[in-house]
């Protein structure tokens, strides 16, 4: 009886062994020699036991990456070896929605800039993972390409001011004046959200190292600053038949804020409501890391805020005599 129970034990342990016995031993990160750390693009290579036996009970349904248990159904094991696989971490183009699979801790918020010690295995598409005893910190943001992306966001910034006070880039054109013409509340919001909008697109693709996805909110937002650029560049045109000979600058915030009876509420709201606006988009690009997503209301108020701007500036200037 002793001896039965003994080949059984040794016979169940063999099965058990044959059927669950695959581990991932070994991490190593072939692109970045001994760094035990993942990034995006990185090509690695996890040591296995009992691979083969994982890839016959695989069948034809493939072996993908798993990190804490999560499957990247993308991402499918190249074979090197009978002890070894190999994966490119990087997301393919043909990836189901990011906020819905894997990737998704990616994109939690506040997005983390590093994911420690989490583990990385392998395992059949639609199974668990297989057990590992290899551990890696996921690098998401990495700190060079964050603060390179703060630079170039800074370095535009400058580039604008030196525009704006060098040029008429947001200068009334449509002055008569011989002097610097005032600065114009239109051109300088609408050029704020081009330039917030292009240095967060190029921020987050050098931080993330994906080309960022704009939102209808960025779409909206630039249409309502462009849309009142025009109306106010039509409105100037048509004011031009005026005599304006007074019509020079005081200053950018007197500029922006004043018609011809001085500062007026119709352009303090709209360059408050712009800047409150413009911080949060900000925030949510440098902290977050995405391009933010307003609620329809706050965009509705934007737009009437441009149009109450666009409506009241038709009657500035409008008990000037004419010329001829």
């Amino acid at each position: 009886m002793k001896y039965r129970n003994f080949v059984f034990l040794v016979v169940l342990s063999l099965v058990f062994s044959a059927t669950y016995g695959q581990r991932v031993t070994e991490f190593h990160n072939m692109s970045r020699e001994g760094d035990q750390r993942l990034f995006r693009r990185d090509y690695v290579k996890l040591t296995v036991e009992q691979l083969d036996s994982l890839k016959k009970k695989a069948g034809e349904e493939k072996i993908i990456l798993y990190i804490d248990n999560v499957p990247f159904e993308d991402l499918v094991a190249e074979f090197a070896d009978s002890a070894t696989v190999m994966f490119k971490f990087e997301k393919s183009d043909n990836s189901d929605n990011p906020e819905a699979k894997a990737w998704a801790f990616f994109y939690k918020k506040p997005r983390k800039w590093i994911l420690q010690d989490k583990k990385i295995s392998i395992g059949i598409k639609g199974q668990h993972a297989v057990p590992s005893t290899a551990t890696i910190d996921v690098v998401i943001i990495q700190s060079t390409q964050y603060w390179l992306g703060i630079l170039l966001i800074a370095l535009l910034l400058a580039l604008l001011i030196w525009l704006s006070v060098s040029s008429n880039l947001l200068r009334d054109t449509s002055s008569t004046s011989t002097i610097r013409p005032p600065y114009s509340l239109a051109r300088t919001q609408f050029t704020f959200w081009l330039m917030l909008i292009s240095s967060a697109y190029i921020f987050l693709w050098i931080s993330t190292g994906e080309m960022p996805v704009l939102t209808n909110s960025t779409l909206i937002l630039l249409g309502i600053s462009g849309g009142t650029s025009v109306i106010a560049k039509i409105i100037d045109n048509s004011q031009s038949l005026y005599a304006l000979t007074d019509d020079k600058t005081d200053g950018f915030f007197i500029d922006i804020l004043s018609d011809e009876k001085g500062i007026s509420v119709h352009r303090l709201q709209m360059v408050v409501f712009t800047l409150i606006v413009g911080l949060i988009y900000c925030y949510d690009v440098i902290v977050i890391f995405e391009m933010p997503e307003f609620d329809n209301n706050l965009l509705m108020l934007m737009g009437i805020s441009s149009g109450a701007y666009a409506g009241l500036k038709s009657t500035e200037h409008s008990s000037t005599t004419p010329v001829g």
